[in-house]
């Protein structure tokens, strides 16, 4: 049998932790992509649907469903950009700001049960992590 891969171990992790994290985000009637649009959204003047694909590394076809509903849902808005109006820009709306910041205390309390207790090796992790991915996007 090959030895498990460093991808392997990542996706798993990922996917473990967002299990339940995806449970707590239905109780507030979205989801983890959802709340990751919000997220990118958050502190901007607007961002156009193709620099938000590339930020969160979503197909754009995928992005434009998942931003259909959240514009739905009244929690994103949509507009012509003042500088191209050929480009549409996406906002988030007051709304939308509102749950981010229910979201966002979710997710804190998530992250902080899983490093903490028996696990330090996850808040090892987590230290490790930042400058790794922030390496791996400079060399992009």
């Amino acid at each position: 049998m090959p030895a498990v891969r460093l991808l392997d171990l990542l996706t798993r992790a990922q996917r473990l932790a967002w299990r339940e994290l995806a449970e707590r985000f239905a109780e507030e009637g979205t989801g983890v992509e959802q709340w990751r649009v919000l997220r990118a959204l958050a502190g901007t003047d607007g961002t156009t649907m193709g620099h938000l694909a590339e930020q969160l590394q979503v197909p754009p076809a995928s992005l434009t469903r998942l931003v259909d509903g959240l514009v739905d849902d009244a929690l994103v808005y949509r507009r012509p950009s003042t500088t191209d109006r050929r480009r549409i820009v996406a906002h988030l709306s007051d709304r939308g700001a509102a749950l981010l910041e229910r979201l966002e205390a979710i997710a804190a309390a998530h992250e902080a049960a899983l490093t903490a207790g028996p696990r330090p090796e996850l808040a090892q992790l987590h230290t490790a992590l930042g400058p790794a991915v922030a390496a791996c996007a400079r060399d992009r």
